[in-house]
């Protein structure tokens, strides 16, 4: 678009040299065209906001459908979840066709018009601006050149409004994301030595698509440093939004958590690294054992990792596999062999 519009504005400039007055009658009629197609660069911004809805349902159902899969098998709800793969498909296609029918009847307006348009300027240039010969022929050409510009920029700019949507999403996450990175100074310590313990005060939290149902409201209380605490409750009481706040991984919308006196807020990547976690659903990469375990701790020895494994039970299970710790890990293939040949099955559960 900025290249045509530069060619366009030499033409332009040139064509005012030889004949201001046609001219300005040219780009009268062209800024004319301009305005009446601007409902549809409208059009095309409504379309690019649906098609752009539709691509985030889209991810959205696939991730639950693979995520889901076996509860979907098991459950027999498959003509469920096909019925919404194909619903989002033909709204899909209906947008695409709306957005095509726009961009066709605005290349087909620009072309009658630039044809109406062109003849009225030849027919003023011979009749009414009475051009000499050489003249009327540049006119004639710029004329001819300038429209199909003018028709590409309209076209260039119904493009524009189609992905302005999904960009303006894209910026906000972006922005988001800026918002909230942490930066781990190079001369600080990278662990907190824990001497008094952890409090929160007044700490509350929701999640910002239920912000009036409190996960957790005006929590206070105190973990002395060298002692054991088992948090427990029933499910959707709010133990795993308590511990993701503890991590750092939430930030309290009301309150602080102090980390001996200190406000985590201000040293979470420090805070991370002194702590361990063993989440509830263990992830595993799609890597050898070796490097599923090293990754968090990629000093460990051999008979380090062995030792761990010997603590989570599913030592004799690994030594059984066929490369042993460098054996790749699928979940597919070794689920039912981890289950059967070992009280805790290389999930996690350790």
């Amino acid at each position: 678009m900025i290249s045509i519009s530069l060619i366009t504005l030499i033409q332009i400039v040139i064509a005012f040299f030889v004949a201001p007055s046609l001219t300005c009658l040219v780009l009268t009629g062209g800024v004319i065209l301009f305005i009446f197609l601007q409902t549809f660069a409208k059009q095309t911004r409504s379309v690019g906001q649906e098609i752009s809805s539709l691509n985030r349902d889209l991810l959205f159902n696939l991730t639950e459908h693979l995520n889901g899969m076996k509860e979907i098998k098991s459950y027999g709800v498959e003509a469920a979840q096909i019925s919404n793969f194909v619903k989002i498909r033909k709204e899909m296609k209906k947008n695409s066709n709306r957005f095509n029918q726009i961009q066709v009847k605005t290349n087909m307006i620009y072309k009658i018009g630039s044809a109406i348009f062109i003849s009225l300027c030849l027919f003023s240039a011979i009749e009414i601006f009475t051009l000499n010969p050489q003249d009327f022929i540049v006119i004639a050409v710029i004329s001819a050149r300038l429209w199909p510009r003018l028709s590409s920029l309209q076209i260039g700019l119904q493009n524009i409004s189609t992905m302005l949507p999904a960009f303006q999403v894209l910026r906000e996450l972006e922005n988001q994301c800026l918002a909230s990175q942490e930066v781990l100074e190079a001369d600080t310590p990278t662990i907190i030595k824990l001497e008094q313990g952890i409090e929160f005060r007044g700490v509350s939290f929701y999640y910002e698509n239920s912000r009036t149902n409190y996960a957790l409201k005006k929590i206070d209380f105190f973990l002395t440093a060298g002692t054991t605490t088992a948090i427990v409750g029933s499910s959707g009481a709010g133990k795993s939004t308590l511990v993701d706040l503890l991590i750092g991984l939430l930030q309290p919308k009301e309150g602080e958590i102090y980390i001996d006196d200190q406000p985590l807020s201000i040293n979470k990547r420090k805070w991370r690294n002194t702590i361990g976690y063993v989440p509830q659903d263990a992830f595993l990469f799609n890597s050898s054992i070796r490097e599923n375990l090293q990754w968090f701790c990629p000093d460990s020895s051999e008979e380090m990792i062995w030792e761990a494994l010997k603590l989570a039970s599913v030592d004799t299970f690994v030594s059984g596999l066929p490369d042993g710790l460098d054996t790749v890990w699928e979940i597919e293939e070794y689920d039912y062999l981890a289950a059967r040949d070992s009280a805790l099955c290389w999930q996690g559960h350790y």
